[in-house]
């Protein structure tokens, strides 16, 4: 059937009365030629609308994903036909082939839907609930690691009390922690307070680009390291592996230069073990269970950072309210 619509057009005024009663979207063509060669097919279209019993509805991710060569836009709010074929009534005939395409895409969706699932859907409880649980044997371990993190944590109020700045890397989910974390300290975590310096060494997409072109990925964030910085600054590499390469080539230049060095990795350590002041290793091979574990223990970090700024501020403020003899 459908090879026989793709060969002719169709009324356009039949396909809205018997496949659009919804009016709720709209597949149109501009072709004109399809005029002359129309045929009534709109029928047996109606039969199939009438045995499937749905209708277009709102669902337009089938004509999305339905390329053709041929003019063919998406109207969102009423059936329309282009200006050329309105006067004729027209649509174009890949578009009606289509239109029994999404409605055959319906009804399996429909009839998924009144079973209960999907077929062959995963069992909820099976993936959510082991996701859980596992995400929370990970994070408790994280009670025995509160001194790693208060040490950490004191290893980066140090350097901003100097003048200092924390810097972060990693790569994909490693690389969006950095900045999130960068971010938390820059603008605030929970209190109001002045910014803290922090950057993220994944962001600057000019950067990391002309520097993987000339010098090779492994660089990208050791060429910052030994532009940006200083020594008393404190770099945080984050790797579920403990084993990236540009990460530990960007440890390496840190420790060359004289700044602080945390690791962030998952069990073991990997490679990064050896190259770092502070680690903090999530006692996990399961990379997603990691990173979680790598953003609660981040926020913690940070959580202590502020409340002991914002402790040590309000003791210099105290100290210089008091009279000259008092101090």
């Amino acid at each position: 059937m459908c090879q026989q619509l793709l060969q002719s057009g169709v009324n356009g005024v039949n396909i809205r009365r018997r496949i659009e009663p919804q009016r709720n979207a709209t597949l149109v063509g501009d072709d004109n030629y399809s005029h002359s060669c129309a045929i009534e097919t709109a029928d047996r279209l109606g039969r199939a609308r009438q045995q499937m019993k749905v209708g277009l509805g709102s669902d337009k991710s089938a004509f999305r994903h339905f390329f053709v060569q041929n003019p063919v836009a998406v109207e969102e709010d009423g059936s329309q036909v282009a200006q050329d074929g309105a006067d004729n009534g027209v649509f174009h005939p890949v578009m009606i082939a289509t239109v029994v395409y999404a409605l055959v895409w319906q009804r399996l969706n429909l009839t998924s839907e009144r079973n209960g699932a999907m077929p062959n859907s995963p069992d909820a409880a099976e993936i959510f609930g082991k996701a859980i649980a596992e995400h929370l044997e990970v994070v408790r371990q994280l009670e025995d690691q509160q001194l790693v993190l208060e040490a950490i944590a004191r290893a980066m109020m140090a350097t901003l009390r100097a003048g200092g700045k924390i810097l972060w890397c990693g790569n994909g989910g490693s690389a969006a922690d950095s900045q999130h974390l960068a971010a938390e300290l820059v603008g605030r975590f929970r209190c109001e307070r002045r910014s803290l310096a922090s950057i993220a060494l994944t962001t600057d997409s000019s950067i990391l680009t002309a520097v993987a072109n000339d010098y090779g990925y492994e660089a990208v964030f050791s060429r910052q390291i030994e532009g940006l910085g200083n020594i008393g600054d404190l770099l945080v590499g984050i790797s579920t592996s403990g084993n990236s390469h540009n990460v530990i080539a960007a440890l390496e230049a840190a420790r060359s230069q004289g700044l602080v060095t945390v690791g962030f990795t998952g069990e073991g350590g990997g490679k990064i073990a050896q190259r770092v002041d502070h680690l903090l290793a999530i006692a996990s091979r399961d990379t997603a269970r990691i990173q979680e574990a790598h953003i609660l223990a981040g926020h913690m970090v940070c959580d202590w950072i502020e409340i002991e700024f914002l402790r040590t501020e309000a003791a210099i403020q105290a100290r210089a309210a008091q009279p000259e003899a008092a101090r």
